[in-house]
């Protein structure tokens, strides 16, 4: 069962305009398919973003930063419109310079949207576009590896490039912090020297989730 809370109107930080979002009260997870890389893929669910387009002029707000409207002009209001990966990249580049939970959260991002071609196929060793493999290299920089989530998407990217050395004493350092059968599904995956991303089962390996 999926259910939404009240719309909420919010200020384009542009524009000034209203933005809707309808917050996800309640939701029916039995049939996402939870991947390595952090990507949820479920029917039940809609992705609720952190970063879209205005619904009015088009340009790229932080959801979460924008003002919350008490008394908007309903009839004005515009949905918000979810970012494609070019616009993914393009928006990147606004927050390249220093690290950022900015930065991090749209190469995640962008790491998922790369990955989806690869989400159904059965190969072990899949080869990577030069675009994949700087964002993860760039990816793997601005990683905190004092947080367990971090290092445990800092194991999926060496695993994805083929560093299983790294990712193996990586996994191996933060096993006290992971259910067993996280850390056993990881290190299959690593000794099998599979590049390609994989599905996890949801309600054992939630730790693999990336923000």
């Amino acid at each position: 069962m999926m259910k939404y809370g009240q719309t909420k109107y919010l200020q384009c930080n542009h524009c000034e305009k209203p933005v809707t979002i309808r917050p996800l009260e309640q939701v029916n997870a039995r049939m996402a398919t939870l991947w390595t890389d952090g990507y949820v893929d479920s029917p039940m669910v809609p992705e609720q973003p952190l970063v879209a387009n205005c619904g009015h002029c088009n340009k790229p707000v932080w959801l979460p930063e924008l003002q919350a409207l008490t008394a908007p002009d309903v009839t004005d209001a515009a949905e918000y419109k979810n970012l494609n990966l070019v616009q993914l990249q393009t928006l990147l580049q606004s927050y390249v310079h220093q690290a950022s939970e900015h930065q991090l959260h749209l190469r995640i991002k962008i790491w998922q949207r790369h990955n989806h071609r690869y989400r159904n196929t059965k190969l072990t060793d899949v080869n990577f576009d030069i675009q994949h493999l700087d964002n993860m290299v760039k990816l793997l920089d601005i990683l905190d590896m004092n947080v367990v989530q971090e290092r445990l998407v800092a194991v999926e990217l060496f695993r994805q490039l083929g560093e299983f050395g790294k990712a193996n004493r990586l996994l191996h350092f933060t096993q006290s912090s992971l259910q067993p059968e996280v850390h056993l599904f990881m290190k299959k995956l690593i000794s099998d020297k599979s590049k390609a991303v994989a599905k996890v089962e949801i309600d054992r390996c939630e730790e693999l989730e990336a923000s």
